[in-house]
């Protein structure tokens, strides 16, 4: 389905946790009535962002996930056939808790979660007091409507959680977010700031070639310390803003968007180049899989040459796979004692696969050598 409709609830929020559910869930059901496929949260909506301070009683406000937050937020996605991203405080056991954000599909189920991996301690920010860093690493979940990436805040300052969630299939990246002004800064330093936050996710955008969807929170808090700036918007993949948002009012927005406009952007500015970070993304067992295959490929490049009677100097495809096989030399033996260790492969498959390498290595440093003569 390229065609998505995209709902984002910016809204202010109360010390009371149940009045924030209720309200984000009615914003839920108003944005879902606007057409709305896939509706995102803001970050924490279910309090104040409690962070400003260093307190032990707000710990009282995580909960399980799955638990009771998302039970009910996957019956309302199911009542109005939705996918809601919704930001939660996860206590994961006793004295461990997590910035998280869950997916209910739109049948209800719910389909996972990510945990944030980058928390900031800044003044006014002390994440690091409330969150052990997330050890999920970074996720995309198949909805009905789309394949999504999701990022939490200050992961947006981070470009290796977008590439990577891009090169993991992510078709639209979003940040459930909760950042803000002091209300005692200047207005330059204010716009200097928001530019920046809004930047920084647009080159995303176009780094990836996916559209971004970034919600913010808004509204007064901190006994009027910090204002938390709005401003949530929607990029295309060249970094065009779709929709911006106030950064003074409660929105509820929908908008449309077309992810088949990904292959165009790619093809005709090609930054999204798997490279090195794929490693990142893949289990040891498939890159040395992958490694191998690469290996026999090339072998039969050099044979097929040598059995036309080519060099193989005019075939630069030839001297590609070639290349591919010397240099994946050291990287899968490597991987496969790497996948070994970690009991991605048990002793048979290693043995095999070991033995597969060194059969094929021969073979390319033979054929190699005939080629030399």
């Amino acid at each position: 389905m390229p065609k998505v409709k995209i709902g984002l609830v910016q809204m202010t929020c109360s010390g009371n946790k149940e009045e924030n559910l209720v309200k984000a869930m009615e914003k839920t059901r108003e944005a879902a009535a606007k057409g709305a496929q896939i509706v995102c949260l803001q970050e924490l909506f279910t309090s104040l962002y409690f962070c400003d301070v260093e307190d032990y009683e707000n710990f009282k406000l995580a909960e399980a996930i799955p638990g009771p937050a998302t039970d009910r937020l996957g019956a309302l996605a199911k009542e109005l056939g939705v996918v809601i991203i919704a930001s939660l405080f996860e206590k994961r056991a006793q004295g461990l808790y997590h910035n998280t954000t869950a997916i209910l599909d739109a049948d209800g189920s719910y389909l996972g979660k990510y945990r944030k991996m980058h928390i900031p301690d800044d003044p006014a920010y002390y994440e690091k007091f409330y969150f052990t860093p997330g050890d999920l690493g970074y996720k995309v979940f198949k909805t009905k409507f789309a394949t999504i990436g999701i990022l939490i805040c200050w992961d947006q300052w981070y470009p290796e959680a977008s590439r990577i969630t891009a090169l993991m299939g992510a078709e639209i990246l979003f940040y459930p977010t909760a950042i803000g002004w002091a209300t005692a800064q200047d207005e330059a330093t204010n716009s200097e700031q928001y530019n920046a936050w809004q930047t920084i996710q647009r080159s995303h955008a176009v780094a990836n070639g996916v559209h971004v969807v970034s919600v913010n929170r808004v509204g007064l808090e901190q006994n009027g310390a910090m204002k938390f700036w709005g401003g949530s918007f929607i990029s295309n993949p060249f970094g065009s803003i779709l929709y911006k948002a106030s950064h003074d009012a409660e929105e509820v927005i929908v908008h449309e968007i077309d992810t088949d406009k990904t292959d165009s952007y790619r093809t005709h500015w090609p930054f999204l180049r798997i490279g090195g970070l794929i490693r990142m993304v893949r289990s040891p067992k498939e890159e040395l899989f992958i490694l191998t295959s690469q290996m026999k490929r090339a072998a039969d490049s050099v044979s097929l040459n040598i059995a036309e009677g080519s060099t193989g100097q005019t075939n630069p495809e030839f001297h590609r796979f070639l290349g591919i096989a010397l240099r994946s030399d050291i990287e899968v033996v490597a991987c496969l004692h790497l996948a070994k260790r970690r009991n991605y492969v048990d002793d048979n498959d290693f043995r095999l696969v070991y033995n597969l390498c060194q059969q094929i290595l021969v073979m390319i440093n033979s054929l190699r050598n005939r080629l030399k003569k």
